[in-house]
C-alpha cells in the first residue's frame, strides 16, 4: 500500500483543523450533559469513575468555547449530573494559568466529586498563556 501524498496529507490536515461551526458555551456544555446523562449510570453501575479534564488550553480554540475551565464551571456540570461516577480531574496546569483560579476553594466546593489530580508545574504569562516544562524534565 502507497504513502499518501503531501497533498492529501495537506488537505486532511486542512479540514481537521479548521474552525469549527459557532456555538455558544452554554449549548456546548449542554452537549457534555447529555453524554454524562448518558454515560455516568453505565460507569457507575460498572463501578467506574468518570473524571473530566480541565480545558486545555483553557481559552477558545478553533471557534470552541471552553466550557471546563472555572470552579462554577466544573460545578454546573457536576450538579447537573450528580452520581458519584461523574467526577472532576483538579490539573494544576490547566486550571492554574487562570488568575482568578484557587485551588484550596476549589478543593473545598468540589472535592467529594474529584476523582484525580494532575499536578503540574506551570508559569503564567501575560496574554493567559502558560508556560510548561518539557514532560519528565526539570522540575515538574
Amino acid at each position: 500500500m502507497s504513502r499518501p501524498s503531501k497533498r492529501a496529507l495537506k488537505a486532511c490536515h486542512n479540514a481537521a483543523f479548521r474552525p469549527c461551526a459557532p456555538i455558544y458555551a452554554e449549548k456546548l456544555r449542554s452537549h457534555l450533559v447529555d453524554l454524562l446523562s448518558e454515560v455516568a449510570p453505565f460507569a457507575q453501575n460498572q463501578g467506574v469513575r468518570l473524571c473530566c479534564h480541565p480545558d486545555d488550553p483553557p481559552f477558545g480554540l478553533l471557534g470552541l468555547p471552553r466550557v471546563m475551565s472555572r470552579n462554577c464551571d466544573y460545578a454546573k456540570v457536576l450538579q447537573a449530573v450528580d452520581m458519584r461516577a461523574n467526577g472532576a480531574t483538579l490539573c494544576t496546569g490547566s486550571l492554574g494559568v487562570n488568575a482568578d483560579f484557587n485551588a484550596p476553594e476549589f478543593v473545598a466546593q468540589l472535592g467529594a466529586h474529584i476523582h484525580f489530580v494532575h499536578l503540574r508545574n506551570t508559569t503564567r504569562v501575560e496574554n493567559g498563556y502558560a508556560k510548561r516544562p518539557v514532560f519528565l524534565s526539570g522540575p515538574s
